[in-house]
């Protein structure tokens, strides 16, 4: 029965352990996975205020030329 004791508590240390390893593991895995949504959300940004600038720009060159032709002689001889 002694024999028995130490096995059952000495497979549940083991079991224990391994149970710990494997919530380290997970709570490494989530921090990485959090490190990443940080990055991909700094990226998103970036992207975006990029495209709002381009956007921007060829909103100005579209005026611009929309000037230069009402002004320009191709508004007059229509």
């Amino acid at each position: 029965v002694m024999v028995f004791f130490l096995l059952n508590a000495y497979a549940s240390l083991i079991s224990n352990m391994d149970m710990e390893d494997r919530v380290s593991h997970l709570e490494q895995r989530l921090q990485l996975q959090e490190d990443e949504i940080q990055l991909l959300k700094a990226a998103l940004a970036d992207a975006l205020r990029r495209l709002g600038y381009c956007e921007e720009n060829a909103a100005v060159v579209n005026e611009r030329n929309l000037s230069a032709d009402l002004s320009g002689s191709n508004w007059k001889k229509l």
